[in-house]
């Protein structure tokens, strides 16, 4: 196979594109040049007619009072403060004269507060080491008891055993001791 080079694809866009950039540019050229020949602007007013400012007279206002609706709402609010002013003044003249009560307090002996009930009283507390001790105390006890006990029976028996070997020490000794006898004693049998 054998292959043929083709230019490259951009390259000839490039040129097209660059063409018609300057087709444009020459076509908005021409456009531009005919466009300052026509003239745009409004055309001036003609100086052949008079130009006059017309004189009004115009009538002098007449002073008037303003008749606010806030001035009324104002004369409406202070005559109502001066009736309310004048209700208070005419209360307090004939409301009766200030005379003070006595002051009690000075007589009586000051307030002292009193308990009502009686004191708590704490509970019988029960600490589980309190309980504990008690009845390692109690253990430790029977365990003492047991072991005199012990040793007691162990005393005892001694004794007794020293007894025995004392009787048996001095039934033996008997024994050695030689002594004479002729004849031994026979006993009789009993028909």
């Amino acid at each position: 196979r054998s292959t043929t080079p083709e230019p490259f694809s951009f390259q000839r866009k490039l040129e097209e594109s660059l063409h018609r950039k300057a087709e444009f540019i020459a076509h908005e050229r021409r456009r531009s040049q005919e466009n300052h020949k026509t003239f745009h602007a409004k055309p001036a007013p003609s100086a052949k007619k008079k130009f006059s400012l017309k004189k009004t007279t115009m009538p002098i206002t007449k002073v008037e009072p303003f008749h606010l609706l806030s001035e009324a709402r104002h004369h409406i609010r202070m005559e109502s403060e001066n009736e309310k002013q004048r209700r208070l003044r005419e209360y307090e003249e004939e409301s009766k004269p200030f005379r003070a009560r006595t002051c009690r307090s000075i007589y009586q002996p000051p307030f002292q507060p009193k308990r009502e009930g009686s004191h708590t009283l704490p509970e019988d507390i029960q600490l589980s080491s309190t309980v504990r001790a008690e009845q390692r105390r109690v253990y430790d006890e029977k365990q003492r008891e047991a072991k005199n006990k012990e040793a007691a029976e162990a005393a005892e028996a001694e004794r007794l055993r020293k007894l025995k070997e004392d009787e048996e020490l001095k039934v033996e000794r008997q024994m050695r001791v030689h002594k004479a006898r002729p004849a031994p004693k026979r006993q009789c049998l009993k028909k």
